[in-house]
């Protein structure tokens, strides 16, 4: 087989190497030859064109013919003539077999992987909504969220409330996180995450209640981890502003969660096998499945207490938040982990 390969390759070179250098020659002496005008070249180089194509074609063909005999009679690894392409050695045939079962067996095991995936992603997604209904977070939880997660919770616990949540961007705010209707009325909402020795005082409830005047709110919610001075105090009490800290914000949480439960077990699957395995959200710790599979917690304290009113789906590629968007087309929601996932789901009001 290698030897038609290089007759062939040859085969190639010469003919290109007359094409280019010898048929315009082979022209030009025909013309001196028969003292032909030279309006007569065309028509001449075009008929040895046909003539040096045919006879190429024509060896191509014998040496592709030659070719396919010698490799249909070529010995196979195990010294049998013709016993791969004709069928004729059982040890090929066992060897194509058991090729043919380990890519069936490893197309298997992926679309099994591939299902158990899928059913992990969903189980976690249910887990992870019925824990932010059932699950009431800790002042020290909710201290540990970050900023634009702690408002998000807030907003969220004034949605299970009966409002009308609308967040305002997470920086450069004015001085309002949300505005909030109910009833008819305009809130404002505004939330700070401080330690619990951090006091809010007089000067951001003025700064507050400006918020309030500029939106023309019937009242302000004013939550923060922390606590109040006395001049805040003081001041709010004039300003329709209401203070939420502390056992007053747990109890806001309680009334927001009618299902609440002390319970934070939840279920994952192990990715292996896709048995059941338990988790405690507050300790998160791998465990084994009953194949002794390792399987690592699935959930964090994080994503479940950050999740705010436009976030309530869970997006199906990658399991987080999805934040409700407002494209050309209208609503829809999209991945909060975008560009890096750029899973969407559809709106429906």
């Amino acid at each position: 087989m290698n030897v038609i390969k290089k007759i062939e390759t040859f085969l190639g070179i010469i003919s290109l190497i007359l094409f280019y250098v010898g048929l315009p020659l082979l022209v030009s002496e025909t013309i001196k030859y028969f003292k032909l005008s030279k309006d007569s070249a065309g028509l001449i180089f075009f008929g040895y064109l046909i003539l040096i194509g045919a006879f190429f074609g024509f060896c191509y063909y014998i040496f592709e013919k030659i070719g396919k005999y010698i490799e249909r009679y070529e010995t196979c690894k195990h010294g049998i003539k013709g016993g791969k392409t004709r069928l004729l050695c059982t040890a090929c045939e066992d060897e194509k077999r058991a090729a043919e079962e380990k890519y069936r067996k490893q197309i298997e095991l992926e679309e099994q992987k591939r299902r158990i995936q899928s059913s992990a992603n969903e189980l976690r997604n249910a887990e992870l909504i019925r824990l932010t209904k059932t699950v009431l977070p800790s002042l020290d939880e909710l201290r540990e969220l970050s900023p634009s997660k702690f408002e998000d919770e807030i907003a969220a616990m004034f949605k299970r409330l009966g409002y009308n949540v609308k967040q305002t961007p997470y920086s450069s705010d004015a001085g309002r996180d949300a505005i909030l209707w109910k009833e008819g009325e305009k809130y404002v909402l505004e939330c700070k995450k401080y330690s619990s020795e951090r006091q809010s005082g007089r000067p951001e409830l003025q700064k507050f209640h400006s918020a309030l005047i500029s939106e023309n709110a019937r009242k302000g919610f004013f939550v923060t981890t922390g606590n109040f001075s006395r001049d805040a105090v003081k001041f709010a009490k004039s300003a329709q502003i209401e203070l939420i800290n502390g056992n007053k914000l747990i109890k806001y949480l309680i009334d927001s969660k009618p299902g609440i439960s002390d319970d934070d077990r939840y279920y994952s699957k192990c990715l292996q096998c896709g048995e059941l395995v338990q988790h405690h959200l507050r300790t998160p710790n791998t465990v084994q499945c009953r194949n002794n599979h390792p399987v690592e917690p699935t959930l964090i304290l994080e994503k479940i207490f950050g999740i705010g009113p436009d976030t309530e789906q869970i997006c199906p590629k990658c399991s987080s938040p999805m934040r409700l968007i407002k494209g050309r087309n209208g609503k829809f929601w999209g991945c909060t982990r975008y560009p890096a996932c750029r899973s969407t789901r559809s709106w429906k009001p």
